[in-house]
């Protein structure tokens, strides 16, 4: 779409007035203009008045009132000019600081105001004026304003203002609902430049609820920098809408001296709370004290009371004694005079610091009775704890605060508060709250006034130790505190205009992680943190529109054709292709040489070319980056966004840019799920030959020619992990459907060299031998696959593209998974969005179920609680033996993925491991109590199995495959696990677990958990080799016995302990066929067998 450059607007009584940058040549084309709902996907043309001001610019007026704004709250309008029959936006591009606070107001309860978007196009918000102005600008709460009466009658409510005039376009009445925050304005009638009139009936649609009317004000010369709201919160009128929709009000400007009695002092004594009272108001031995809960007016009798003359007295404990729930309640007190009660607020002015507590009657330690004097001077107890007592203590006020002269040093934050005396506050601190979330991280800061204003200066250490492993959004706040009032202040540059985003950002800080820390500002020039990668931030800052027209891979010689658009920048260069390497630990990147040509100083045509063919890579993915130049600062600008032809022809003809790097290993190009262009570096598989394209070939062929036939069989694939192994949940489906479902076209799917070929005895005339003719044509032909691992698995896995491995990835798929998601982050691999998306996710229980939906983005319909079919088979055979059996079961570390064995030997996994493997200390346990301990490592890690050994004979290390791992399971007494899901299979036994987290920080780090490891692990957590083998020997002196707090946690995780989760499983199949397509279609001459059959029936019933 196409743009035309605006380049100032302004209100003037009806008239939005537009000045566009035309030249007299293009005049003419100026004829036709549209505005377009955003929401309402409608557009209306009209054409406004011109009026030629310079040579260059032309101004439009538009009638604001002969635009129909609809009724609907919060809507958008954006404008377009229409030449030759095209619309193109308007745009603000060159000066994007610009504007200003105008708004038209189109009736005393609605506005327009026009605005700038972020992309620059000129549009007008329009709508309710509270709900308007709280989307675009803050709020500030002042009340400044006195002398406001108030008449209020069945029909009206008048107003009338001593102090100032209202003024139509600067005002407006909006009700505050003091329970949802919810706020509205109202239509009002002036009936006088001092008195306004409210019809009551315009409240008759609110909810039921409490709400304050309150009066706004739009202040120009402030709203010039940052707009704002001003509350006025002497305007004390309450309508209450009760539960039988009528309108009550309560005028509370009268005043209420007669509602409230002035305690004088108050003391403890002996566990007691006494109140003294200056005058003898009331007598003493008539009248009794009560409490209020504040949340819901429920009163409570005060017992145990004492009166003397201007005394009373009562034990806090035992008042509160049988409450046990987090409240607030106020102090009141009932007089008895003559045959008349009274019920008066207890309410005094001693110094708000004072605070009382007592030991309350809780499970939890922490709870405790305070009282306190609240800032409307009640006497309020308060049960909780300390941390709860804060955010209830204070009246919170939110405003925002100016800074200057930021600067970022190493890991220090330094700035100015401006014209703020710290000295004025009992407490100030600046802490970080996390974008989306209530958590937030008090920040160290060293805090000097000077001149009337604050130098602050944060070290951020301990946060980035903390965080910087994690990809998160934080805001900057500073908490003042005096009297009974907090005052929470984002800071900012508020009085400087919008800058583009690579002027808003500082530079980074690196951390330990693959992330880095940059402070900067928002949009509304806010200061926050960003903590993310560093390519990330890159894609964040420059807002890059970049287009891949040109690739080519062959004879080691890489080179193509990129455009590239920064709209944000002003100049920018680009300097270099980059090829680099896609890992969590190690940084390895190359550098090829680019060609820029500038089309302007906004767009650039880039060519780009390196010879790899002498260079070392590592498996298995790579990127592919332009490195950009602006603003002095240096960029990274992934490459996206390929043209469908680059798309079709790297997806389908893979042997077009197959490149042999070295005898073993290949190097070639993909398109990755988020639409960048990527390599993939790898062993060459043995299957990989001529004679395999030649088959892979044929068996398509035949595909095609029998496509109706195989349609009509409804193949099932069911496989496991690279399909060399049966023994996890594809195996104990299949075995279940072969014996149960016979009518069912499945499959299993094998390597024939597999260890766990032998448990498909009897079932092979279902079986599938990986990479043969037959096993590629059921690929094609196949129409659902049923596998615990992802789809790759039943093919080349690390092969992304070619005609087999689209197919694959189009078909349905149902994921009974390997193991309980829990433990490991695995949703980009997993998620509904990603290449491995499936229709049908098996979970064990709600606890997993909640994870799958918030993390993985699944409805409730795809996801099926059948629990795992291997666990069918789980029996414990623990006892069937003297000798006791203890598994060592480490998962694998997704940074070792793949490694050289020098590296790998070299990581902390491998070192942790081999240490324990040979401990004397463990030796002699294990021989002491003749016990055998099994190590069995990670299917991905097979190829370093013949790294470990162990001295100890008690030690057996098992080969991937030489023994299945559920049946070590079933034998042993104790697992122990680090971060593996197969904990859950000996969890689900009742059997104890001890997980061994020694890289605990880096698996945090780089893989992440979705369970609280902190809290809510079912086993021992010890984090070195000696507290493990502490933790086994006392298992062992214990007879291996499951510890009580975790088998109380059992039902939390699991739904289903039966022999019915294949059976289940395959119920949800069925149910869901529609889903997965496996109901036949008819063919075409049933089809039309059947539409002649019911023509001849219609005519028929018509000739009768």
């Amino acid at each position: 779409m196409e743009k035309v450059n605006v380049l100032s607007y302004t209100i003037k009584g009806q008239y939005l007035e537009i000045d566009i940058s035309c030249s007299n040549e293009n005049e003419d084309q100026f004829q036709e203009f549209l505005y377009k709902y955003r929401s309402l996907k409608k557009e209306i043309i009209f054409k406004p008045q011109k009026e030629k001001i310079s040579g260059n610019i032309l101004r439009l007026k538009i009638t604001l009132s002969d635009i129909p704004f609809s009724d609907e709250q919060n809507q958008f309008l954006d404008f377009f000019i229409i030449i030759n029959n095209k619309k193109q936006r308007l745009i603000m591009r060159s000066n994007r600081d610009y504007s200003p606070l105008e708004f038209y107001k189109i009736n005393s309860s609605k506005i327009a105001i026009p605005y700038i978007t972020q992309k620059g196009g000129l549009s007008i918000l329009y709508g309710n004026a509270s709900l308007v102005l709280n989307r675009l600008f803050k709020s500030v709460n002042e009340s400044i304003i006195s002398g406001i009466t108030t008449n209020i009658n069945n029909t009206q409510i008048i107003i009338s203002f001593s102090d100032f005039t209202i003024e139509d376009k600067q005002y407006f009445i909006s009700l505050y609902n003091r329970y949802t925050n919810y706020k509205n304005a109202i239509k009002y009638e002036i009936l006088s430049p001092t008195t306004i009139s409210i019809d009551i009936n315009k409240f008759k649609d609110f909810e039921n609820g409490m709400y304050d009317l309150c009066l706004e004000r739009i202040d120009a010369d402030y709203l010039s920098v940052s707009p704002i709201h001003l509350f006025y919160k002497d305007i004390r009128i309450r309508p209450i809408i009760t539960q039988n929709e009528n309108v009550e009000f309560e005028n509370v400007n009268k005043s209420e001296e007669n509602k409230k009695i002035h305690v004088s002092g108050t003391r403890i004594d002996n566990n007691k709370l006494q109140l003294f009272f200056e005058e003898e108001l009331f007598d003493t031995n008539q009248c009794q004290l009560f409490i209020m809960n504040k949340a819901n007016s429920k009163l409570t009798v005060i017992k145990d009371m004492d009166s003397h003359e201007k005394q009373l007295s009562f034990a806090v404990d035992k008042t509160f004694e049988n409450n046990t729930e987090m409240q607030k309640w106020k102090l009141l007190i009932k007089i008895y005079k003559n045959e008349l009660v009274e019920i008066h607020e207890l309410i005094t002015d001693i110094d708000k610091k004072n605070i009382n507590s007592w030991n309350a009657k809780h499970d939890n330690n922490d709870f405790h009775i305070i009282q306190y004097v609240s800032h409307e001077n009640e006497i309020i107890f308060f049960l909780g704890d300390w941390d709860s007592f804060e955010k209830v203590r204070y009246i919170t006020l939110k405003n925002n605060m100016l800074i200057r002269d930021v600067d970022v040093k190493n890991s220090h934050l330094h700035f100015v508060l401006v014209n703020l005396p710290i000295s004025h506050y009992e407490r100030c601190q600046v802490f970080l709250k996390k974008r989306k979330s209530n958590h937030i991280f008090f920040l160290e800061a060293n805090m000097a006034e000077k001149s009337g204003e604050t130098l602050v200066d944060i070290d951020l250490n301990n946060f980035i130790e903390e965080y910087s492993h994690e990809v998160s959004r934080w805001d900057f706040y500073i908490e003042l505190v005096k009297d009974n009032v907090k005052e929470l202040n984002k800071i900012g540059l508020f009085n400087k205009p919008y800058l583009p985003a690579h002027k808003r950002y500082y530079n980074a800080i690196k951390t330990e992680t693959v992330n880095v820390l940059v402070p900067y500002y928002t949009v509304k020039n806010e200061l926050s943190i960003t903590i993310k990668t560093e390519t990330s931030l890159y894609n964040e800052i420059l807002k890059a529109n970049v287009e891949v027209i040109d690739f080519n891979l062959k004879k080691g010689i890489m080179q193509g054709k990129v455009n590239i658009s920064l709209s944000e920048c002003d100049n920018f260069s680009v300097t270099s292709f980059i090829v680099k390497y896609r890992s969590k630990t190690d940084f390895i990147e190359y550098k090829g040489s680019v060609t820029e040509a500038k089309i302007n100083n906004y767009e650039s045509s880039v060519k780009f070319i390196l010879d790899f063919s002498s260079l070392s890579f590592e498996q298995y993915y790579w990127d592919l980056y332009l490195e950009v130049w602006t603003s002095g600062k240096k960029y990274l600008v992934i490459l996206n966004n390929p043209t469908e032809e680059i798309k079709k022809s790297i997806s389908q003809n893979t042997r077009k840019y197959l490149s042999k790097h070295t005898d073993d290993y290949l190097i070639y190009p993909y398109i990755t799920v988020k639409n960048t262009l990527a390599l993939t570096y790898r062993k060459r598989e043995e299957h990989e030959t001529v004679l395999f394209t030649i088959k892979d070939a044929f068996a398509y062929l035949i595909f095609i020619l029998f496509k109706g036939y195989f349609s009509k069989n409804q193949i099932w694939l069911v496989y496991e992990k690279f399909s060399q192994t049966a023994q996890d949940n594809g195996y104990y489906f299949f075995k279940y459907l072969y014996n149960n479902h016979p009518n069912i076209n499945a499959y299993y799917i094998i390597d024939r060299n597999s260890p766990d070929y032998n448990n498909l005895k009897g079932m092979e005339n279902k079986v599938l031998h990986y990479m043969s003719f037959k096993h590629l044509l059921y690929l094609y032909a196949g129409k659902l696959l049923v596998s615990s691992e992802a789809k790759g698995h039943c093919y080349i896995l690390r092969q992304q593209n070619g005609r087999l491995r689209n197919i694959i990835n189009n078909k349905k798929a149902v994921f009974l998974q390997h193991g309980v998601t829990a433990l490991k982050r695995v949703g980009p691999t997993y998620g509904k969005k990603s290449k491995n998306a499936v229709e049908l996710f098996v979970v064990t229980s709600d606890f997993e179920s909640r994870i799958i939906k918030k993390y993985f983005g699944y409805d409730e319909k795809e996801i099926i609680k059948t629990g795992f079919c291997r666990w069918d088979a789980l029996q414990d055979k623990s006892q069937e033996s003297p000798t006791k059996e203890i598994l060592l079961m480490p998962t694998w570390r997704s940074w070792l993925d793949d490694v050289s064995d020098k590296k790998f030997v070299e990581s902390n996994y491998y070192k942790n491991y081999i240490a324990l493997l040979n401990s004397k200390k463990l030796d002699k346990i294990l021989n002491e109590n003749n016990v055998i301990m099994n190590f069995y490592i990670h299917p991905k890690f097979k190829a370093y199995i013949d790294k470990f050994s162990s001295n100890n004979k008690n030690i057996k290390i098992y080969q991937f495959g030489e023994e299945k791992v559920n049946e070590l399971l079933m034998k042993s007494s104790l697992l122990i696990t680090d971060y593996s899901s197969v904990s859950w299979d000996q969890y689900y036994q009742k059997k104890p677990i001890i997980f061994y987290q020694f890289d605990y920080d880096d698996y945090n780090q780089l893989q992440g958990s979705y369970l609280d490891m902190e809290s809510d692990l079912f086993g021992d957590r010890v984090f070195d080799s000696d507290s493990l083998i502490d933790s086994v020997e006392s298992y062992i002196e214990n007879n291996f016995a499951e510890k009580e707090k975790y088998a109380e946690l059992r039902n939390s995780y699991f739904d289903f302990v039966d022999q019915k989760n294949s059976e289940r499983t395959f119920n949800a199949i069925i149910k869901n066929r529609k889903a997965l397509e496996l109901e036949n279609k008819p063919g075409f001459l049933i089809r039309v067998k059947r539409y002649l059959k019911k023509k001849i029936k219609a005519k028929a019933q018509y000739k009768k």
